[in-house]
């Protein structure tokens, strides 16, 4: 138990952790998630790498023989490259999110005030009104 539960009875009695220890593991978490990423970043930037000095030498083959076997073999090593590509610029987006993640309150706000005059208020209404017709 922690010295904050040791000072909170009630925290005590129901073997509750502060909230304070609770953001410091998913802060930990996502510091794991963003390394984990960063690591398939790498991986997958080195993989590209090794394709394309790869594709490079095969078409060269390809263009020897004139083998439509090896036309083909290039065609699927330049698929993988461009899939590959695409998943980099997928994990840098992820990366990037996790990086800029912050922890949001997940509080709803249920009560609205609206500052007009009811023609106003009747007006947004036949509009949302319209808007929600128009999805049916």
């Amino acid at each position: 138990m922690s010295e904050e539960n040791e000072k909170d009875p009630i925290g005590k009695a129901l073997n509750l952790q502060p909230i304070n220890s609770i953001k410091t593991g998913i802060e930990a978490a996502i510091q794991a998630d963003s390394d984990d990423v960063i690591h398939a970043r790498r991986n997958i930037k080195d993989l590209i790498y090794r394709g394309s000095s790869s594709l490079e030498d095969l078409l060269e083959v390809a263009k020897a023989s004139e083998h439509p076997r090896a036309y083909e073999v290039a065609a699927n090593l330049i698929k993988t490259l461009v899939d590959a590509n695409k998943e980099l610029a997928e994990l840098k987006f992820k990366e990037d999110k996790i990086s800029n993640e912050k922890f949001v309150d997940n509080r709803s706000i249920n009560n609205y005030t609206f500052v007009g005059s009811t023609s106003e208020l009747l007006k947004l209404m036949k509009k949302t009104d319209t808007i929600e017709h128009d999805d049916e």
